[in-house]
């Protein structure tokens, strides 16, 4: 019997050794990075001494890529074919969007940022969003090294239809914290009649899929009512997240909603989205595996 117990003990110890590696159970409880508030001064501490970004298309109508929930462990395949289908489509924007969980395990921002490295070599900017599994580990400082901030603003200007603006949010932790969300208030107010488009980036998500306005219950009821009062207040035309890895498209008080699906090997299927950005905002979703 004691022969028995010490084969199935050997035989558990790999398994249990990859999860600890892949899964940090502590961090599901009492995260080991730092909370929203002193993550949101360490973000505008690099903002106050970086410009923000300001992007300039071609058109007034541009293709924007959008990808989620990337959560590489070792292979990057579905990632990889989401940059170059963005490097090889002749109208996309010279930006993209990646709205957080790049990885899935441990010491994994190097791959991520080997993945994503022909974006930048070929003339477009990764903006990003930091998600839940950034954060484990204690990753906000490794996040931080490639990605810098990750609460941020910025413009995208057209020929003749003005400027839209592009508000990241940090909600790893499935709150703004209090000093991010005066901040968002105050980004929105100032950016009244300035701007045809107004977008919010954000990890986690506010509503459920299945095309009707079910609370996703991931920020907590009194938060999540008031950003959607606020969103709604100040005239934002969307709302873009991830986070559930199934796709939702919901408008709620004149704010439309977009859940993308998960860009992830982990997945029976990847997929991205293409958001057409013009006087209205269409979507495609794209399957990559």
């Amino acid at each position: 019997m004691k022969t028995i117990a010490k084969c199935l003990f050997l035989l558990l110890v790999p398994g249990l050794v990859a999860c600890t590696d892949r899964y940090d159970w502590a961090g599901m409880v009492l995260s080991q990075s730092p909370d929203v508030n002193r993550r949101f001064a360490e973000s505008v501490a690099w903002n106050a001494a970086v410009p923000p970004q300001h992007q300039q298309v071609a058109q007034d109508c541009y293709r924007l890529y959008v990808g989620s929930d990337l959560h590489i462990g070792d292979g990057t395949e579905a990632a990889s074919r989401f940059v170059s289908d963005c490097l090889q489509d002749p109208h996309s924007a010279p930006f993209a969007l990646v709205l957080g969980d790049f990885v899935n395990r441990r010491n994994r921002f190097a791959l991520v940022s080997e993945c994503l490295a022909p974006l930048a070599e070929n003339g477009r900017t990764l903006f990003p969003t930091v998600g839940n599994h950034d954060l484990y580990f204690g990753q906000w400082s490794e996040y931080r090294t490639y990605f810098h901030t990750a609460t941020y603003w910025f413009e995208v200007t057209t020929p003749t239809a003005g400027k839209d603006l592009f508000i990241c949010l940090d909600s790893g932790n499935g709150t703004l914290g209090t000093r991010q969300r005066a901040w968002v208030e105050e980004q929105l107010r100032t950016a009244q009649g300035a701007y045809r488009h107004i977008f919010i980036l954000t990890h986690t998500h506010f509503f459920l899929p299945g095309g009707t306005p079910e609370h996703a219950r991931i920020f907590n009821t009194e938060e999540e009512y008031d950003l959607l009062h606020l969103f709604a207040r100040y005239g934002v035309d969307a709302v873009f997240s991830g986070h559930d890895h199934h796709r939702a498209d919901v408008t709620f008080k004149g704010v439309r909603y977009f859940v993308l699906d998960a860009l992830s090997e982990q997945e029976t299927a990847s997929w991205y989205g293409i958001f057409t950005i013009g006087d209205d905002i269409t979507p495609q979703y794209v399957r990559v595996r």
